[in-house]
C-alpha cells in the first residue's frame, strides 16, 4: 500500500460507517469499514461508472461469471461474492429421487414458451427433505453443475433474506433473463432465525422474480408452516431424499476404493444399509486410511446411527399434519 493510501487510511480510520440494516438479524458476514475501501483502492486497475460516480475496481465485467455466489454487504451497499467450488469433481450416484429431480430441473429450462403462453411467471420451487446426510446437498450441486455448464447460469445461496433479496434485485436489473437458482439450505433454521415474511415474499410475493428455480432443503419438514409446504408456486415439487440405496452405496464405495474386490464390496454394501454418504466416507477413511479393523469400524458407526435414531423418538419416525413421514 502506498504512503498516500496509508495516510488516508489513518485519517479516516475512526469514521467507519455502520453497516446497513436490511431488517431482522444483521448479516453475519459483513464487509465494513473504510479499511476495506483502502484495500480495494490499493489493488484497483480501472474505474466502474455509476451515473456521475466513478469507483476504483480491479476489473469490470459485463455479466457475472457462471457459478455460485453469496450476498455480502459493504459501505457501498450489497454485492455478490463468488464461491470457490469444484463442480467437475462431483460424484454422481444412482438414486431415483435425485435423478427425478434433476430430470425435472433440466426439463423446466426448456419450457419458457409454454409458461409465457399461459401467462405464468417462469419459475419453479423444489423442496428436498429427508434425514441428515441423505444427499440433499449433493442433489443441489448436481443442479448447480447442470445450470452452470448447460445454461451459463448462476446460483445464489440465501443466508440473510433482506440482503439476498437486494442482491437478487441487482442481478435481475442487470441481467434480467439470466438462468438462476436460489438455494435455501436448512430453510427451517433460516425461518426460525429471520422470520417467515421475507422468505414468502421471495418465493411468491412482492419480491418474486423470473427465470428462476428456488431449491430448499430441510431435515425437519414438520417445522415448516403450511404456507410453505401446502402452496404450489412457492414449492411446486416436494420430494423425499432418503439414504443412499444399494446401487448408490455400491457406486460410492467403488469410486472411492477402485481396487476393492467384489466379495468385500458386496459385504460393505450389505453392512451399510441405511448409512448416509458421510458414514460411507468414514468407512473408507477408517478402514483404508487409518487401517482400523473392519468389524470395529462398523460397530462404531452402527452405534452412532442407533443413537441418532433413538434421539428422534419413536424409532426415528416423525410426522407432521401434512403427512411428511420418515
Amino acid at each position: 500500500m502506498s504512503k498516500g493510501l496509508e495516510a488516508f487510511a489513518e485519517r479516516v480510520g475512526t469514521a467507519t460507517r455502520t453497516p446497513r440494516n436490511y431488517g431482522g438479524e444483521a448479516p453475519q458476514a459483513t464487509v465494513g469499514g473504510n479499511s476495506d475501501w483502502v484495500s480495494i483502492a490499493a489493488a484497483a486497475r480501472c474505474w466502474a461508472q455509476s451515473g456521475d460516480g466513478f469507483f476504483p475496481v480491479t476489473e469490470v465485467v459485463e455479466k457475472l461469471p457462471a457459478g455460485a455466489y453469496r450476498g455480502r454487504d459493504s459501505n457501498r451497499g450489497p454485492y455478490l461474492e463468488k464461491m470457490p467450488i469444484e463442480i467437475d469433481s462431483l460424484l454422481h450416484l444412482p438414486d431415483s429421487a435425485s435423478e427425478a429431480l434433476l430430470a425435472e430441473f433440466k426439463t423446466f429450462w426448456t419450457l419458457r414458451d409454454n409458461f409465457r403462453k399461459h401467462g405464468f411467471t417462469f419459475k419453479r420451487g423444489m423442496l428436498l427433505w429427508g434425514p441428515p446426510g441423505s444427499g440433499k446437498t449433493s442433489a443441489i450441486w448436481q443442479m448447480t453443475q447442470s445450470l452452470v455448464k448447460d445454461q451459463d447460469g448462476i446460483v445464489l445461496f440465501i443466508e440473510h433474506p433482506g440482503l439476498s433479496a437486494l442482491c437478487l434485485g441487482l442481478i435481475r436489473r442487470i441481467e434480467p433473463t439470466r438462468p438462476l437458482i436460489c438455494v435455501y439450505e436448512d430453510i427451517d433454521a433460516l425461518i426460525e432465525r429471520h422470520g417467515e415474511h421475507e422468505f414468502l415474499a421471495m418465493l411468491d410475493g412482492e419480491t418474486q422474480t423470473n427465470e428462476i428455480v428456488h431449491v430448499a432443503t430441510t431435515n425437519y419438514p414438520e417445522k415448516l408452516d403450511k404456507r410453505f409446504v401446502d402452496r404450489p408456486s412457492r414449492f411446486d415439487t416436494i420430494m423425499l431424499i432418503d439414504m443412499p440405496g444399494d446401487d448408490a452405496r455400491r457406486s460410492y464405495l467403488k469410486a472411492k476404493d477402485p481396487d476393492i474386490d467384489e466379495v468385500t464390496l458386496k459385504r460393505w454394501v450389505d453392512k451399510t444399509d441405511g448409512y448416509s454418504v458421510a458414514h460411507l466416507r468414514e468407512v473408507i477413511v477408517a478402514i483404508r486410511c487409518f487401517e482400523q479393523p473392519e468389524a470395529e469400524v462398523f460397530t462404531r458407526l452402527d452405534a452412532m446411527r442407533t443413537e441418532r435414531l433413538s434421539s428422534d423418538g419413536e424409532g426415528g419416525k416423525k410426522r407432521n399434519n401434512l403427512g411428511f413421514g420418515r
